[in-house]
């Protein structure tokens, strides 16, 4: 679904978006339909923006599993990379592979020894389909996954004593009142990591109507063969109508410290926080819904409500205060029913910790605009550069920039923030692409350090870049994963067909990232141009501009760095230089191109139609 927008503007594009109520077992049958109405908000300009705040930070990249199936998420992700002690790696992914039905959908799973990744999985973990998986680190060495079986209304969580080695051990879930349960988030507390903690949603229970979806806490302390399930004071039906799937997260537990984020465009953004494991909570509303106990069919309003936009994560630093990030959107409710009324490209990620006060205004469906956040603090990240009159695609109701991630470094409080946002310069025919950006402060969230584009790299210039989710913590290294896709949007939700995507490890020195060091747009002595046109299906040209004598040839290799063909100018003199490439020589598909002159090398992605 493609949005026109304006360089540096909020434009007044609206989308109906017709959203099933996440009954039915959770379903998320949603229609999409564009519209456009250009009087009913007017554009907003952002505050300046300019190119030259962006730095390009090299890191370390490895494909580390695929999936066809792409909807990773409706809002948030998190939980699903976890940084052990030794310096593994563990991560997961919704992973399938089989469309349209993808009868074997379940969890992708990848793990790092402190050298290598294992061999990218053909296998999912569950014995059954599966989805939404949460992922954590389980006992003196061992792991866990959480994820909800996509036809029986079940939880299914797999146990391993040996992260990376053992075999896992597969424990159902049910209600303990007879309810459908799903959407689950998993971590572990306590000495040796004994403590598990889940958050999951309970719907059509038989003894209760109260409430669409409630939210559960569960907690075991004897490796998941007893539970405790409570409804968390503050989460109940005396508070919401209802609480959506992908809508909550769990910060990294520490020092007796836990804590949840649940936020959402149609009710408040709050947290709980625990300081004893999880026994008691206190809840803490940052922002306000203006319209509460929203109900699809009663509650109608037709102003403009600034809100988040259902992406978000939280992080606890190491003196137990709570950092929160959200995406920013603008909806309205006129009519009954499930049709709302979407902004798509309001762009901004909102930063906020527990020194500063929670969002609220006169009028508190404006607490969230621009004219109430502050740059730099409270708005941290947007979209880089002036985005000519182009296209984008729209993820559900999650604004332009979005999907935003959050950690602590553990040795000194530093904080990192990460997301999606579409990227200047970086197309793919008629449509802007999205990059992964990083933005960091060195002082617990009171400045922030330059923008870091993770996706300059050779191998994502033709790629949309979505899906971040960062280790909860950090030590000398930056580290995430997130997916890959040649074509924007989803295919779950028709936007283009299906395809193979790729989940992407990344990670990076993080000291580079916190200084803002610009680690990779240095190109000594040469200049290569991105192929044009890319995609092509006939041929297509490549310059090289040169500042001295240098021998200069060409390789071109597929995706398995496979050689395909050489092109050796031999010894040429300095100034431009042009290369043609024959789309008859090559089958379709992705190949990389390497310029070499004397001592430097440069790398880009090319696509044969």
């Amino acid at each position: 679904m493609f949005f026109t927008i304006g360089a540096l503007i909020v434009s007044s594009i609206v989308m109906p978006q017709k959203a099933e109520r996440f009954g039915n077992q959770f379903a998320d049958n949603t229609e999409r339909k564009a519209v456009f109405d250009f009087i009913s908000h007017p554009a907003k300009i952002l505050p300046e923006k300019n190119e030259a705040t962006i730095k390009y930070v090299s890191g370390n990249q490895a494909f580390i599993g695929g999936t066809v199936y792409d909807l990773q998420t409706t809002g948030i992700i998190g939980n699903r990379v976890f940084l052990f002690d030794d310096g593994t790696v563990g991560a997961v992914w919704t992973m399938g592979m089989e469309s349209p039905q993808f009868p074997d959908k379940g969890t992708g799973y990848n793990y790092f020894d402190g050298s290598s990744w294992s061999v990218q999985p053909y296998l999912t973990i569950e014995s059954a389909r599966a989805e939404n998986p949460s992922y954590t680190a389980w006992g003196t060495n061992g792991e866990a996954i959480a994820s909800h079986s996509c036809d029986q209304g079940t939880l299914v969580l797999n146990m391993c004593d040996e992260k990376g080695t053992g075999d896992w051990q597969e424990i159902t879930y049910t209600s303990p009142v007879n309810c459908n349960v799903g959407w689950p988030k998993i971590t572990t507390s306590g000495i040796n990591h004994n403590i598990i903690h889940l958050l999951y949603l309970a719907a059509e229970c038989t003894q209760s109507k109260e409430q669409g979806n409630r939210l559960f806490y569960s907690r075991s302390e004897d490796d998941g063969t007893t539970w405790t399930d409570v409804i968390l004071e503050g989460t109940g039906s005396d508070y919401y109508n209802s609480i959506y799937p992908d809508s909550y997260v769990w910060a990294a537990p520490g020092n007796g410290v836990i804590a949840f984020l649940c936020t959402s465009s149609w009710y408040d953004l709050f947290f709980m926080k625990s300081e004893d494991n999880g026994e008691t909570w206190q809840k803490t509303v940052v922002w306000e819904h203006p319209y509460p106990f929203f109900d699809w069919d009663s509650t109608l309003f037709d102003e403009v409500v600034w809100a988040p936009d259902n992406s978000g994560d939280i992080a606890v630093d190491n003196n137990g205060m709570v950092h929160i990030v959200f995406g920013l959107t603008r909806v309205k409710h006129p009519e009954p029913g499930n049709s709302f009324v979407f902004f798509p490209i309001t762009d901004g990620i909102v930063y906020w910790n527990e020194n500063m006060p929670p969002f609220t205004a006169e009028n508190q469906s404006e607490a969230l605009s621009y004219d109430n956040l502050v740059t730099d603090s409270t708005l941290i990240g947007w979209v880089q550069g002036n985005i000519p009159s182009d296209s984008i695609v729209s993820y559900r109701e999650l604004g332009m920039s979005t999907m935003p991630e959050i950690s602590i470094r553990e040795s000194n409080n530093q904080v990192i923030v990460a997301w999606s946002s579409p990227a200047f310069g970086y197309g793919n025919g008629n449509v802007i692409l999205r990059h992964i950006y990083l933005r960091s402060s060195p002082d617990g969230g009171n400045s922030w350090s330059n923008f870091c584009d993770i996706n300059e790299e050779i191998s994502n210039f033709l790629d949309e870049c979505i899906y971040p989710v960062m280790s909860e913590s950090i030590d000398d290294q930056i580290r995430l994963i997130y997916q890959t896709d040649m074509y924007p949007g989803t295919a779950v939700d028709g936007d283009h067909d299906w395809s193979d995507n790729t989940i992407i490890y990344y990670s990076a020195n993080a000291d580079e990232i916190f200084t803002g060091t610009n680690g990779n747009i240095s190109e000594p002595g040469i200049k290569v141009s991105q192929n044009y046109p890319n995609p092509f299906k006939k041929t297509t040209v490549i310059n090289v501009t040169l500042k001295e004598k240098a021998g200069l040839s060409l390789l071109i290799t597929d995706i398995t760095g496979k050689q395909i063909k050489l092109i050796n100018k031999g010894e040429v003199n300095a100034g431009m230089h042009g290369f043609t490439i024959d789309a008859t020589e090559l089958s379709k598909g992705v190949y990389y191109y390497t310029v070499k002159a004397g001592e430097n090398s440069i790398t880009k992605k090319m696509v044969v139609m």
